[in-house]
């Protein structure tokens, strides 16, 4: 297995930690699956909603350097359903987003350098009529090896 995919496995483990109940939130890691098949499995089971990992490649920090460090990137796709107001039960979208966003900013999943956090840099929404869904960007730096 690659460093990309292990560190989206460590952020799937983090982001399932930060949850008190396993049936608010469930996350899969993008390993070119079928994904809507993985998703459409977990949305009905779930409180809160699905998250998707996915490892969206990395830059050289400099290529000048012996070793090869790079800023890998992730995009963490939250997906819910809209909440009707009879479903207090649910667990709002901008619940899941701060409890991720705050749990991962700054986590560095090794404990080495400080350089190596995770870093969020962007949250956006993705226009959609039938889900609640937003994409979470983080980047970390690393080296290779």
């Amino acid at each position: 297995m690659s460093i990309w995919f292990d560190r989206a496995d460590a952020l799937a483990t983090r982001i399932e930690g930060l949850f008190t109940n396993p049936d608010e939130v469930a996350v899969v890691v993008d390993r070119q699956k079928d994904i809507v098949s993985e998703f459409n499995k977990r949305i009905g089971k779930v409180k809160g909603g699905v998250v998707v990992i996915e490892w969206s490649g990395a830059t050289n920090v400099s290529p000048d350097l012996d070793a090869l460090r790079v800023t890998s990137r992730y995009a963490i796709t939250v997906i819910t359903k809209p909440i009707i107001r009879d479903q207090s039960d649910k667990l709002p979208i901008d619940d899941l987003l701060e409890t991720i966003t705050n749990g991962i900013h700054l986590w560095n999943p090794d404990q080495a350098h400080c350089m190596d956090e995770m870093r969020v840099v962007s949250i956006e929404p993705v226009p959609n009529q039938q889900f609640r869904i937003f994409v979470i960007r983080v980047e970390q730096e690393q080296e290779n090896g």
